[in-house]
């Protein structure tokens, strides 16, 4: 009868230890999917951030371009551009509004 009992007290110990391990083992495996997965988060964001970055670069892009192909053909719409924009010239008319920032305002 003790036999038996030992046995069980035995058997009971060793299941209820590779318990414990296997739930350890998976505690463990989830518990480094959790920092994959934090870094797959990082990640993504880092590419939608990349993508804006791009989307914004290509219209810079096409920007220049345009007035690249402008400054080939000598259009007199590109000279007016450039007077308007850079000399700060208007027509007879016009009225040119500049835009000041504050540093107080921006601090």
């Amino acid at each position: 009868m003790r036999r038996k009992k030992a046995n069980r007290t035995r058997n009971f110990i060793i299941l209820t230890g590779l318990l414990i391990c296997y739930l350890l083992v998976w505690g463990a495996i989830i518990y480094s999917m959790s920092d994959g997965y934090k870094t797959y988060i990082s990640l993504k964001q880092r590419r939608q951030k990349l993508v804006k970055e791009e989307l914004a670069l290509k219209e810079h892009m096409d920007e220049i371009r345009k007035k690249t192909e402008m400054r080939r053909a000598d259009s007199p719409f590109f000279v007016e551009m450039i007077a308007r924009e850079k000399l700060k010239m208007a027509k007879k008319g016009e009225v040119i509004i500049k835009v000041v920032k504050d540093d107080k305002a921006a601090n």
